[in-house]
C-alpha cells in the first residue's frame, strides 16, 4: 500500500520533498500546486495563512497540458496521486494536514513575498592574441540576453518568487589583445569599470574564464563589489559537472546570480548552489531558500561583502 503522503508534481516548482515534513513555498497571494498521494479524497485542513483545495476532479484540469505530462501523460486519479491546489494568504510559516480515516500527511508551507532583482549584460570581445587582426571573446550577443532572464525567471519565479528584470545589454568591444580565456586582470581593469551601477547584478560573458585564486577555469564566477552591486563572470560553454541532462549555462548563471541574492555554497548534492564537493542541479530547496527569500522573520540571507568571491 503507498503512502498517504504529499508529494512532487514536477521538478523544480517549489517542493522539497526530502525535507521533514515535506516542505513547499507558495507566493503570497499565489497559488502553488502540490500531490497527495491517496486514492480517495482526503480531508484538507490548511490553517489560516492559506487555503487549499482539492481539484482533482474539476473538469477544467483536465484541459491543462502541463499537469497531465508532469504525471507522464495519465490521468492523476489514475496514479493515485490527488492535485492539491494552496493560496498563500498571510506571508510567513502556513501548514496543511491531510487527513483519510486514520492517516494523516503534513506539509510545512513558506508563503513568499516577492522580491525582483535588476540585472544588466555585458558582452566581452577583444583582439585575438593569436592574431590581432582578428576577434575573440564571447559568441553571444545583446540580442540573447532576454532569453537569458526568462530562463532565470523560471527557476527561480516557482522555487523562490523572486524575478528578473533586464537593465541592459552591451557589447563590450575591447580595441586591444587580451588573453583568452580572459583573467582576474581583464576582470579588474574592463570588467568591474563597465558595470552598470543602476542595476543589481551585472553580468559579463567572456567567452573563457580563468580565475586566478582557483589556478582554473571555473565554469563561473562572482564577486561583491563596493555599494551592493555584484558581478557575475561567465564562460560561455559550462563544463557539466554531472551526468544529469541539464543545460548547464543556465545552471552556472542561476548559481552564480544566487551568490549574488544571498546564497551561500551548500553541502548538499543536486541544489543550484551545490559546493565543489557536490553536484549541482537547478533545484532551490528548503535550506536554500531560506537565504534567499526567507518566510520567517528571523533568517538572514548571506550577504556578500564588497571583495567576497565565489564560483
Amino acid at each position: 500500500m503507498a503512502a498517504f503522503e504529499f508529494v512532487e508534481l514536477s521538478a523544480n516548482n517549489g517542493v522539497d520533498a526530502l525535507a521533514r515534513p515535506v516542505f513547499m513555498a507558495v507566493p503570497w497571494k499565489g497559488r502553488g500546486f502540490i500531490g497527495l498521494r491517496s486514492d480517495k479524497k482526503a480531508a484538507l485542513e490548511p490553517d489560516r495563512h492559506i487555503e487549499a483545495s482539492d481539484m482533482t476532479d474539476d473538469p477544467m484540469l483536465r484541459t491543462i497540458d502541463d499537469f497531465v505530462a508532469a504525471m507522464g501523460g495519465l490521468p492523476m486519479a489514475a496514479k493515485g496521486i490527488r492535485f492539491v491546489s494552496i493560496k498563500g494568504n498571510t506571508p510567513g510559516p502556513a501548514t496543511l494536514t491531510a487527513r483519510l480515516g486514520k492517516q494523516t500527511a503534513k506539509l510545512d508551507i513558506g508563503v513568499l513575498r516577492s522580491k525582483t532583482f535588476s540585472i544588466a549584460f555585458r558582452f566581452l570581445r577583444h583582439r585575438d592574441a593569436a592574431d590581432p587582426q582578428q576577434t575573440a571573446g564571447t559568441s553571444f550577443k545583446p540580442a540573447d540576453a532576454q532569453g537569458m532572464v526568462d530562463g532565470l525567471n523560471s527557476v527561480y519565479g516557482p522555487q523562490a518568487n523572486i524575478a528578473f528584470t533586464l537593465a541592459n545589454a552591451q557589447m563590450v568591444e575591447i580595441d586591444s589583445v587580451l588573453p583568452q580565456p580572459v583573467d582576474d586582470q581583464v576582470k579588474d581593469d574592463v570588467m568591474v569599470p563597465r558595470i552598470d551601477k543602476d542595476a543589481d547584478i551585472t553580468a559579463f560573458l567572456v567567452g573563457k574564464w580563468w580565475h586566478g585564486r582557483l589556478k582554473g577555469s571555473p565554469n563561473g564566477s562572482h564577486y561583491g563589489l563596493a555599494g551592493g552591486k555584484h558581478l557575475v563572470v561567465m564562460n560561455d560553454k559550462p563544463s557539466p559537472v554531472s551526468r544529469e541532462n541539464l543545460d548547464w549555462f543556465l545552471v552556472t548563471l542561476a548559481h552564480e546570480v544566487g551568490h549574488s541574492i544571498g546564497g551561500g555554497h551548500q553541502a548538499r548534492n543536486r541544489v543550484l548552489l551545490a559546493d565543489a564537493d557536490h553536484a549541482e542541479s537547478l533545484k532551490i530547496d528548503k535550506e536554500l531558500l531560506k537565504q534567499l527569500n526567507s518566510w520567517n522573520a528571523d533568517s538572514k540571507a548571506a550577504k556578500p561583502a564588497a571583495g567576497q568571491s565565489h564560483d
